[in-house]
């Protein structure tokens, strides 16, 4: 991992200001690739156990994310954008399938995943795989974190019925409408090496075109809340990171002690029917 002194005011006041920040290198590439090589064991593992992939939440069945989500490092980096008591609400693996024609919307993740308020939220995106423009690397409009009612229609999650009868090729469950006029000199390209991330602000206008590289595109996405932010659709669960947890609205999940064992996989089953798991319906 890297060692480079980092400057965290400059980090802060960056992301107070712009609510993205990048790249940020966490893994040397060597590492960068090991892990990619580890994702593909893991959904064949996957596969194996539960008869098809895990995109969300898998930091609870395996070790090796788990690993990263706890980094010292990373958790160094929340802390300074949402202070020292911090869960892990979700985690997936974000993928998009070489020249499959997916895309990702212009959106807020807020209004679909129904938390408050909406400061305490903060993703990171780590790229196993080269995020790049041609492989269709995240997309931001800088400084729209601090844009409130934007969003018009349909907000919340999408159910199970949703996602399996769409027919868009937006990765997301539905288009997000956004009364906000964006033109290409305000998009800011999030172009990361293997082993590098970025950290954007839940609230921060984003999305990406279709990859047209000959690769699959594979990221990690963390998402970090503090311990006072709420979820109002339904009970749900998180793990707490670091700090103290004194609010009491999440049931607290485990980590994974070994790898798809019978208690992590039945953590994992659970979870994924609370919001934090999207209810099982986000795929690649």
């Amino acid at each position: 991992m890297s060692h480079v002194p980092f400057d965290f005011p400059a980090f802060r006041e960056t992301y107070q200001r712009d609510g993205v920040v990048w790249p940020i290198r966490l893994f040397e590439p060597e590492e960068a690739n090991a892990l990619a090589g580890q994702y593909k064991v893991f959904q064949e593992r996957a596969k194996e156990t539960r008869g098809r992939e895990i995109y969300i939440k898998p930091h609870l069945v395996s070790t090796w994310v788990d690993a990263i989500a706890h980094n010292p490092f990373l958790l160094d980096i929340v802390e300074a954008a949402i202070g020292p008591d911090i869960l892990l609400w979700s985690s997936d693996f974000f993928v998009k399938t070489a020249r499959a024609g997916k895309y990702v919307c212009w959106h807020q993740d807020t209004p679909y995943w129904e938390l408050t308020p909406v400061d305490n939220i903060v993703n990171i995106w780590l790229a196993l795989t080269p995020s790049t423009l041609e492989s269709g690397c995240m997309q931001a409009v800088k400084g729209t974190h601090v844009m409130r009612d934007i969003v018009h229609g349909r907000t919340g999650f999408a159910s199970r019925d949703e996602q399996a009868n769409k027919t868009s090729d937006n990765l997301l469950a539905y288009e997000q409408e956004l009364s906000l006029n964006i033109r290409d000199e305000d998009v800011a390209n999030l172009v990361l090496s293997p082993g590098e991330f970025s950290v954007h602000h839940g609230h921060l206008v984003h999305g990406g075109r279709p990859n047209q590289a000959d690769f699959d595109r594979v990221g990690l996405v963390l998402r970090y809340i503090s311990t006072d932010t709420r979820q109002s659709r339904d009970s749900d669960a998180a793990m707490l990171m670091r700090g103290r947890d004194i609010h009491g609205h999440y049931d607290l999940e485990p980590r994974p002690t070994a790898d798809f064992d019978a208690t992590s996989l039945a953590v994992l089953a659970d979870s994924l029917n609370r919001p934090s798991g999207f209810f099982d319906t986000v795929v690649a």
